[in-house]
């Protein structure tokens, strides 16, 4: 904070609860005018501005899916200083309104909070994150912070690179923990043995998970089990999430079910424990989650559940998430029939978008298409609109009986409600789902306009939540037309992201295989920190404490025999290493 007030750009590296949000949060309040918080998550923007609301700060969030009104009446507020903390998607950045108008601002400080999302070595690189260096050109003299808990020294030097940081002071926390005890189980029922875990260990704790389906279905397996459990995912409302931490934080909830758009900026130390349904891409973001236990200083247990499955499963996620060269050019080709353009057309030209359709009509995969337009869009060939990214969702808030109730006595709105039901599933029931105002068009032969007015109606009668889109779903091609065959995709960087994600993801997979190295010092060690000080808690360690145990008394048994030969012990005692017998059996000779 000292570094940030003398008007320093600064680098910190803290772990998670070490206290990052106050790093700007002081300054912020201490300068004049408007301090920027870049953000990549939007439930993280939206609790933080709620935290700094109750607390009578005046703070904003500008992300996906607003209103222009509300966008252009956030804006202005800054620009007359009634706002002190604005934050923003990295999206947001390059948008010409805000442009214009963070010019007009007084900007007192501009904090990168996950910072590690502007690299490319990082887990989570956003090619969004690029973007920030534009504004800092705008407002060169206004300090700069960067914050992450999880940056390599490769990452921790890139980030200065892409933020074009001048001098910066940088602060490094230690990553060990030692009061955290981690173990990796190999289970072929992890329902089963999580619930068995949770009824040995006490307090409340985190299940992370990888989608929101496994999210909802684990926590009604846990209410049937007796054990009070809430889920928390990116798909939710605000106010269901709102209520669903709340709850937790409360201790009406023992255990908290999430996907990762839970966790950053939670502000509960004593959570003791926090498991892992799902293999996690990366040790970065497996230990972020996992750091969220025992913030107090208290002992907590992290525990990871894997089945060999997973692994392949991981392995299969990734692999879709760089579609192959060809299939991407194919995709690329697919749009130019879809909307028939003659090559060398459609430069800066938009069309309304329905991916749903669009993969109908070709029949593609659901995920491979999706990743290949995001690929496009990533290498400047399209870019989708807000709409795309964030399309219209509706959940049903009334009971099974209240909803039948309604159908019989409202017959015209009957057939809108069977069609949502056959199209989505009873899923609809528990939280929100996308949903294809197009899609249902098409199924029941009628007009866009006709759908959203009769959700409206549903709306109105309060049987659904409904959230449309801010606008129709719009494709721009951001050049001409190419021949999909000459598509000058770039293929090194495509190779050497997927090579860095492969990397991320086979250090992941060591970490859970390894058997003798202390796990604690196996994270450290990834992230450039040499202690070479074992934990003592972890599974491993621990089965190191018995083996050296049974080899002690082993040991101090035959040593007591006469005519021991150290040499033949050895041969003979094969599974314990050959320093580790010397060790000891120097420390027996000694007494």
């Amino acid at each position: 904070m000292n570094a940030v007030t003398s008007g320093k750009d600064v680098l910190a590296l803290l772990p998670t609860g070490g206290g990052k949000s106050v790093c700007y949060q002081v300054p912020g309040l201490m300068f004049e005018g408007v301090c920027i918080v870049v953000s990549p998550l939007i439930a993280l923007m939206k609790d933080q501005v709620e935290a700094l609301k109750k607390k009578n700060i005046t703070a904003e969030a500008l992300f996906s899916g607003l209103p222009y009104r509300e966008i252009d009446r956030i804006l202005d507020n800054c620009v007359f200083n009634k706002v002190k903390f604005l934050y923003v998607a990295p999206e947001r950045l390059k948008s010409n309104l805000f442009l214009e108008r963070f010019q007009k601002m007084t900007v007192s400080l501009i904090a990168i909070d996950e910072a590690h999302c502007i690299s490319e070595w990082g887990y989570d690189f956003r090619p969004s994150y690029l973007n920030i260096h534009e504004i800092r050109v705008l407002k060169p003299k206004v300090p700069c912070i960067a914050l992450s808990a999880t940056a390599t020294p490769k990452v921790q030097e890139d980030i200065q690179v892409k933020l074009k940081l001048k001098n910066p002071s940088i602060f490094r926390s230690g990553f060990s923990r030692k009061n955290l005890n981690f173990s990796c189980y190999q289970t072929e029922n992890k329902q089963k043995d999580i619930l068995r875990d949770i009824n040995r260990v006490e307090g409340q704790g985190i299940i992370y998970v990888r989608s929101r389906k496994a999210a909802k279905e684990l926590a009604l397996f846990f209410q049937k089990q007796k054990t009070s459990a809430v889920f928390y995912h990116a798909g939710m409302t605000h106010a269901d999430r709102q209520f669903a931490m709340e709850k937790w934080l409360k201790n009406e909830a023992r255990i908290m079910i999430a996907t990762n758009a839970f966790g950053m900026g939670i502000d509960k130390d004593n959570v003791r424990f926090v498991f892992h349904y799902d293999v996690p891409e990366s040790l970065e973001a497996y230990y972020q989650e996992a750091g969220r236990a025992g913030r107090d200083g208290e002992r907590s247990v992290c525990v990871l559940y894997y089945h060999e499955s997973d692994i392949n499963t991981a392995r299969e996620k990734l692999e879709k998430a760089f579609p192959p060269i060809e299939f991407i050019k194919k995709v690329y080709q697919n749009l130019a029939n879809y909307y028939r353009l003659a090559v060398g057309s459609a430069y800066l030209e938009s069309f309304d978008f329905d991916i749903d359709d669009f993969r109908k009509t070709y029949s593609s995969d659901v995920m491979l298409t999706y990743n290949s337009l995001k690929t496009l869009e990533d290498q400047a060939f399209i870019n989708l609109n807000e709409s795309f990214h964030v399309p219209s969702k509706v959940t049903i808030i009334v009971s099974y009986e209240d909803l039948y109730e309604f159908q019989v006595k409202n017959p015209k709105l009957d057939i809108y409600i069977k069609t949502l039901l056959r199209l989505y599933g009873g899923d609809i029931y528990t939280h929100y789902l996308t949903i294809s105002e197009s899609k249902m068009a098409r199924n029941l032969q009628t007009s866009l306009s006709d759908i959203t007015y009769h959700l409206n109606l549903l709306v109105k009668n309060n049987i659904i939540a409904y959230e449309p889109a801010n606008g129709k779903p719009k494709l721009t091609f951001l050049s001409p037309r190419y021949d999909a065959s000459t598509l000058p995709l770039d293929r090194k960087k495509l190779e050497t992201l997927k090579g860095r994600r492969e990397a991320k993801l086979n250090e992941m997979i060591e970490y859970i295989h390894t058997e003798k190295m202390c796990r604690m010092l196996f994270i450290t060690e990834y992230f450039g920190e040499l202690t070479g000080k074992s934990c003592g808690l972890c599974d491993n360690c621990r089965k190191q404490k018995i083996n050296d145990k049974e080899l002690y008394e082993k040991l101090l048994h035959m040593h007591l025999v006469n005519g021991f030969d150290l040499n033949e012990f050895i041969s003979q005692n094969s599974t314990y290493p050959k320093d580790k017998i010397i060790h000891i059996f120097k420390q027996l000779t000694n007494k």
